[in-house]
């Protein structure tokens, strides 16, 4: 089974990344924004991918060689989104404020979609 992983070095997937290593037969790409934040747990079995979840080019990238998909963002980057920038008012953040799940979802059906179309 290859399995993607999106938001790769978050506290759940980092979990979720040691257990499929330890207890199923599965290669991983670990999909994540700043590959460099990352050290690769096992380079036999998984590969480190860098790009956001809404970059479709670097998603279908990392999408072509994996059979499942796993999503283990935060819907939020913090509960201090500022309504009319929508951007996060965490002084460490300064980032986007929002990426909902839908939008992450709706980015990964339309990849398999169109994968699906070439296919066929």
């Amino acid at each position: 089974m290859k399995i993607l992983i999106l938001g790769a070095n978050g506290q759940v997937a980092r979990n979720t990344t040691r257990v499929l290593l330890r207890d199923a037969d599965a290669e991983l790409t670990l999909y994540l924004r700043r590959a460099s934040r990352l050290t690769n747990p096992d380079p036999a079995r998984a590969t480190i991918a860098q790009g956001g979840v809404l970059d479709a080019k670097a998603l279908t990238h990392a999408m072509a060689v994996t059979t499942s998909a796993m999503q283990t963002l935060r819907a939020t980057c913090g509960a201090r989104q500022s309504t009319s920038s929508k951007r996060c008012t965490r002084p460490r953040c300064a980032g986007p404020g929002f990426i909902s799940w839908l939008a992450v979802a709706r980015q990964v059906i339309e990849i398999v979609r169109r994968r699906r179309d070439i296919t066929s």
